[in-house]
């Protein structure tokens, strides 16, 4: 008798404290981890807006992404080079300055920069870059679903 109230009140416990939600990171759709990536390596000319991906499925309605920016002068010139994330939030679309102003001076000159933000479904999060003078550079973007 005693052997018996004593299990039902560790299946008790156990139901109360055992994982509602587990999610493995970089599981698949719904799942955190890397899902997009974008390499140059030598350009000397403005991006126009580009889709990094199209975020699917329509649900959730909204998830948290971070992305991730690099951007270098790979042969020196002059003048300057920006790079724009563009989303849509809560609120509609966003074009956010993610690097501004980055001179092309020397091989030496690089920027990083990480943007964290909530983007709606069935939407694209696109990138661009402003590049004004002489010179090339590399961008390298990597775009990660944070759950």
């Amino acid at each position: 008798m005693l052997t018996r109230r004593i299990l039902a009140a560790l299946a008790l416990i156990a139901g109360l404290v055992a994982p509602v939600h587990a999610q493995a990171i970089g599981g698949g759709p719904g799942f955190g981890g890397v899902i997009a990536n974008v390499n140059i390596t030598s350009t000397s000319a403005s991006i126009p807006n580009t889709s990094l991906i199209n975020l699917t499925p329509a649900s959730p309605a909204m998830q948290q992404y971070t992305v991730s920016v690099y951007l270098g002068c790979t042969v020196p010139g002059t003048g300057n080079n920006q790079t724009q994330i563009q989303y849509t939030d809560d609120t509609g679309s966003q074009n956010a300055l993610v690097t501004a102003n980055q001179p092309c001076g020397s091989s030496a000159n690089f920027i990083s920069n990480v943007f964290t933000f909530r983007a709606a479904a069935s939407t694209a999060i696109q990138y661009s870059t402003t590049y004004v003078g002489t010179g090339t550079w590399a961008l390298s973007i990597t775009a990660e679903r944070m759950f």
